[in-house]
This record gives structure tokens, C-alpha cells and sequence, in this order.
């Protein structure tokens, strides 16, 4: 099961304010370890930039398999 793994897309566009949109398997969602980690890169720019994260998994979150993690490393 843990061999399923998880992909990760980023994109980031140039926006007049920043904006952080983060999915799950094409629903949006909370993904407070991926909010954090993108939240913390986009304070080390001087730029603002529109950042869509989009995860793809087929392994049940919020069951122990680090998927926050594996996210996290995909952003």
C-alpha cells in the first residue's frame, strides 16, 4: 500500500496579492502541513505569487501512513 505513494503539482503564477489554494485528490482541503510549509516559502519572497498545491493518493488520509509528510517534501 505505502508504494502507492503520493504526487505532488505545484504552480505558481506572479498575482498582485499572494494566494494559496491546496487539494487533495481534486477536493479542496485544509492540509495544514502543506498550508505551512507553502506559507513558509512564500515568506522567504519578495514577490506575490498565486500558489495552486494539488495532491494525488489513493491511500486513505488521516490513517498513519504520513501522508502530511510525503506532502509536505511534494510542495
Amino acid at each position: 500500500m505505502l508504494g502507492m505513494g503520493v504526487n505532488t503539482d505545484v504552480i505558481i503564477e506572479d498575482a498582485d496579492e499572494s494566494r494559496l489554494q491546496v487539494f487533495n485528490n481534486g477536493e479542496v482541503c485544509e492540509c495544514t502541513t502543506t498550508r505551512s510549509v507553502a506559507c513558509e516559502m512564500l515568506s522567504n519572497t519578495s514577490g506575490t505569487f498565486n500558489v495552486v498545491v494539488h495532491h494525488f493518493s489513493k491511500i486513505p488520509s488521516e490513517q498513519g501512513f504520513g501522508l502530511s509528510a510525503s506532502g509536505a517534501l511534494g510542495t
